[in-house]
């Protein structure tokens, strides 16, 4: 009984040891939070070639679920893309990774669709009294972007086991 707790806690530190290395294993500074892995580019390109240079890491344009999302995200980083976009404006936003839209942080005013262009999503640090907003904005402009990947992947194999 007593080795077979140690056993179990040996594996529980080790398969929180492989998620963490998912973020320290690459040359990129990656930063690790809540089951994910997450890197901010510095060069400003579109939201889709934004999305495209996520999924070559094996993740998705940062998806921001809740109010300890966000906060991470405004203690980190400044104006970039993340991953909520609205392909179709009859069907609403939605997450590039799938997940649900559970919460919205949107600025004052936003989502606009201004001259029926701006479908995707970009977080501004603040917008007057809002801190870490939301705007919707042209999917060709040029922005910043973050990705997150999650950190049982690398670990669980290709197949998820």
């Amino acid at each position: 009984m007593y080795l077979r707790r140690i056993m179990r806690s040996t594996f529980v530190v080790l398969v929180l040891l492989l998620k963490m290395l998912r973020c320290i294993a690459s040359d990129a500074p990656w930063i690790p939070y809540n089951g994910h892995c997450f890197l901010l580019y510095r060069n400003e390109i579109s939201w889709s070639d934004a999305q495209l240079a996520c999924r070559k890491d094996g993740g998705d344009l940062v998806s921001i679920r809740n109010v300890e999302d966000q906060s991470f995200v405004i203690s980190h980083y400044r104006n970039f893309w993340i991953g909520l976009s609205a392909p179709d404006q009859g069907t609403g936003y939605v997450w590039s990774d799938g997940s649900p839209v559970n919460f919205l942080h949107w600025a004052d005013g936003q989502p606009n669709n201004k001259n029926n262009v701006e479908s995707c999503v970009e977080f501004i640090p603040s917008n007057w009294h809002k801190t870490g907003s939301w705007n919707d904005k042209q999917c060709e402009a040029y922005n910043r972007f973050i990705c997150q990947i999650p950190t049982a992947t690398w670990w669980q194999g290709p197949e998820g086991g």
